[in-house]
């Protein structure tokens, strides 16, 4: 499958002959502390879903999407270019969508998710966004990722005071 506007990439040969040499303690180690926190951004995702009215079964459809999907979508991608490419969802995505979840139905959702995983997958394989991110400076992308956190951030307070042990643990983190 040869692309020629894709980015290019070392290809699938190249990274499944050298995937033994990637079963490092620290790439191992770093991979448990990202489930972690994709596992964090679970938590805030259920708990608006749920304010939201989303059924069960909704719920548990959406973070199947999320972690086996993306999964399986971040495992190709990074076989194919051999760095480590998220293939589903983030912390930022998922405070968003717990801002977005009471406030549109499912399907508005489900929408928007597939619309805006075409988009940002169309960004990434075409070396659109390598381009973006090179005129864009840092500063303005940590500015606009602190403003999307800024409202659970100044939400610590208040949370301590009914769940002292999982508040107090993310005040301290």
């Amino acid at each position: 499958m040869n692309f020629h506007w894709f980015e290019k990439g070392p290809g699938y040969a190249s990274g499944i002959k050298d995937l033994p040499k990637t079963f490092t303690t620290p790439a191992i180690s770093q991979a448990l502390i990202a489930a972690i926190f994709g596992i964090s951004v679970d938590v805030i995702f259920i708990k608006s879903a749920q304010e939201g009215g989303w059924p069960n079964g909704a719920i548990v459809g959406w973070l199947f999407a999320v972690h086996v999907l993306g999964g399986f979508l971040c495992w190709f991608l990074n076989l194919y270019y051999k760095k480590p490419i998220a293939g589903a969802s983030s912390i930022t995505g998922g405070v968003m969508f717990a801002t977005a979840a009471t406030s549109f139905t499912i399907n508005e959702l489900y929408g928007a998710a597939v619309v805006a995983g075409i988009i940002v997958f169309l960004l990434g394989v075409t070396g659109t966004i390598k381009k973006v991110m090179a005129i864009l400076p840092m500063p303005v992308v940590l500015g606009m990722t602190a403003g999307v956190l800024l409202r659970f951030v100044t939400g610590i307070p208040g949370a301590i005071q009914d769940a002292p042990v999982v508040a107090g643990a993310a005040f301290i983190g």
